[in-house]
């Protein structure tokens, strides 16, 4: 569903998304905004820091995608595509970004199309948010329940744990 976001605007975007000031002080969650007719971004500095950008200087699109890992690239350009043909909201879409250092993060989008008057669409506006930790912990877990599995189903005498209460 879209509704107005206002009539001096001329924009459509959804009644829940009121960039940037409501996203803007959020300390894990950046604000972004690619406009469609002049193929720029615009960005907090959380957003910045994240894909590795400088600050304060102009941004086009493809340098967020030059960011993402090449791997991911097809994806995150579906998706884009997919925001604009569909004009539904995407939701925790991850990929995988390179910073300059050469550190890899994990990334999680969310996004919607602005349309103006017409239905035509001119923007679309997300946030992001790194979740590389709380991907390292999951993979961690994984592998702790596949080597405790393993060992369980390996070993010919019943295994148990218990704490020092006897639990």
């Amino acid at each position: 569903m879209v509704k107005a976001r206002g009539e001096t605007t001329g924009r459509v975007q959804p009644d829940y998304y009121d960039r940037p000031a409501y996203f803007i002080d959020l300390p894990s969650i950046g604000w972004w905004s690619l406009n469609l007719a002049t193929d720029t971004v615009a960005c907090s500095a959380l957003i910045r820091r994240l894909f590795g950008l400088p600050p304060g200087k102009k941004v086009g699109a493809d340098q967020f995608v030059r960011c993402v890992h090449p791997e991911d690239r097809p994806g995150v350009k579906g998706v884009m595509l997919g925001l604009l043909k569909d004009h539904r909201p995407v939701y925790d879409y991850r990929f995988h970004v390179f910073l300059p250092d050469e550190q890899l993060r994990c990334i999680s989008i969310s996004a919607v199309v602005v349309l103006d008057a017409t239905g035509k669409p001119v923007e679309i506006e997300g946030i992001a948010q790194d979740i590389t930790g709380f991907e390292e912990m999951a993979l961690a877990a994984r592998r702790s329940d596949e080597l405790y599995r393993a060992l369980a189903e390996a070993a010919e005498d019943f295994i148990y744990i218990i704490d020092r209460d006897m639990r």
